[in-house]
């Protein structure tokens, strides 16, 4: 048991983790050591790579199932409920495993957040089972388990935690971020759906600079079928991101949604609306710059005056175009009468 390996790990160390009981049992030694370089134990590692004869038979032998990884504060149900090993798990919730305890290095993320995060159900259950508390599992950012399995887009655990009462508009605490808001940025259909029927505020902004709401960060990522949902349950068209000014609209012109510009649109937003501030660039004037042709030619067809199709400064969208390039672009403003 003395020799080791150049990062301080004994051949009973590599036992544990590939599963040979009988070495371990034969081998006699302390059930606690750890590796010198990383402080990872047998316990923990048996736990990592789902080991279950081998972690019961620490239980067995007295080895302390709560030591915890001496770098990052992770316990062996941390890392089961990381990898997904849902007997592991169960094995350490019955041996007294600590079913809340945070990791100290890792944002005060708890087994259950994990198991969250990364879409184990199954673990989740084990966890609640053994009286795990959803209140324990937020991280030190202030992230809940609905808020980061929603962003990761797992419907059934989202289903889960709705169904035991998770707050559905808790905020993440450095920036105001909902899990409706995190599901939009990703575009998890299926989790916005399940969060809107569970009466997730859809004009919810963020608390940080940007103000920003789940439809501006849905139109931003080009997450169409999102849109339509978002706007099918009430979202306001007319918000638009504090820091930039872009309103829904213009993210989609800009960065060429004709579709979801259309559908913004019939939801009541104004084509010909400028954007507040200095610039005053409208939908048609950012849709010309960057070249977006079917879209410019969608808006004058709509009726958006191709004159007024300028920044605040005067400078014409027709003379942007032409510099940057769009010759389509600028052959449908001229047919329209742009100067």
């Amino acid at each position: 048991n003395q020799a080791r390996t150049d990062d301080r790990a004994t051949p009973l160390f590599f036992a544990s983790a590939e599963g040979h009981l009988e070495v371990l049992v034969a081998g006699g030694a302390d059930v606690n050591q750890a590796r010198t370089d990383d402080g990872r134990t047998w316990f923990y590692t048996a736990s990592e790579k789902a080991r279950l004869e081998v972690a019961k038979w620490l239980v067995t032998a007295g080895a302390d199932v709560n030591q915890a990884h001496a770098d990052t504060g992770t316990t062996p149900l941390w890392v089961a409920a990381q990898q997904g090993h849902r007997d592991v798990a169960e094995a350490l919730a019955a041996a007294g495993a600590d079913v809340d305890r945070p990791a100290t290095e890792q944002h005060g993320t708890t087994p259950l957040f994990l198991s969250c995060l990364n879409g184990h159900l199954p673990v989740l259950d084990v966890l609640l089972a053994a009286g795990a508390e959803l209140s324990e599992a937020i991280t030190t950012q202030g992230a809940s388990a609905l808020w980061a399995a929603s962003e990761e887009g797992h419907v059934d655990v989202v289903r889960r935690l709705l169904e035991i009462g998770a707050p559905v508009d808790q905020v993440k605490w450095d920036d105001g971020s909902t899990p409706l808001f995190m599901a939009c940025v990703r575009g998890r259909l299926g989790v916005v759906e399940l969060l809107l029927a569970a009466g997730a505020d859809v004009n919810h902004p963020n608390t940080d600079e940007t103000e920003e709401t789940p439809l501006l960060t849905a139109c931003q990522g080009g997450h169409m079928e999102t849109v339509r949902v978002l706007l099918a349950a009430g979202a306001d068209v007319h918000t638009a991101r504090k820091d930039t000014n872009s309103t829904s609209l213009l993210m989609a012109c800009s960065l060429g949604y004709l579709e979801m510009a259309k559908a913004l649109v019939a939801a009541g937003a104004d084509p010909g609306q400028p954007m507040k501030g200095t610039d005053g660039a409208t939908p048609l004037y950012i849709a010309s710059q960057n070249g977006h042709v079917e879209v410019v030619r969608w808006l004058v067809a709509s009726g958006v005056d191709v004159q007024v199709c300028r920044t605040a400064e005067g400078i014409p969208g027709v003379w942007m175009a032409s510099w940057l390039g769009h010759a389509d672009v600028v052959r449908e403003l001229v047919a329209a009468g742009a100067d």
